[in-house]
């Protein structure tokens, strides 16, 4: 609880600093591959998913991805990392197992075991219309941030 409390706040420093740069649909911008993977410590197949996934990551030399991985109680209780706001993310994109992997906020991408690079690629080719910049760095629990 302790460690998403204090992402949470180290969150709300770094979108209070943003810089963002709108830009016309002429232009675009890369757009960076939001992964968000649903796992947990109960569950047998969510190894081999974390393992194919950081195996496809690694490859990836854009580097161009963000990765969130949220705890869950499936495939049954007993995951100590499980929060609430877990399970309010799980109801938003009602998934009915883990191991499960959405990409850009919105799309069931597969089963992590299955990802691919092809598909981090399209993740990837996805227009974007805005660019975010922000420097930061940490020391400690503090966040120092400058846009």
């Amino acid at each position: 609880m302790k460690q998403i409390l204090i992402f949470k706040i180290i969150l709300l420093v770094i979108i209070s600093f943003l810089q963002i740069n709108y830009v016309s649909s002429q232009t675009t911008k890369p757009r960076y591959a939001l992964l968000e993977v649903f796992t947990a410590v109960t569950c047998g197949p969510c190894y081999d998913g974390n393992v194919t996934l950081h195996n496809v990551l690694q490859q990836n030399s854009s580097k161009r991805y963000t990765v969130i991985k949220y705890q869950t109680y499936y495939p049954g209780v007993g995951d100590p990392y499980f929060t609430a706001e877990v399970g309010d993310k799980m109801s938003e994109y009602y998934f009915t197992g883990v191991p499960t992997l959405f990409g850009n906020g919105y799309e069931n991408v597969t089963n992590p075991i299955y990802f691919t690079n092809s598909q981090l690629n399209s993740l990837q080719n996805v227009p974007a219309y805005m660019e975010i910049n922000v420097d930061f760095y940490v020391v400690g629990h503090t966040v120092y941030a400058k846009a």
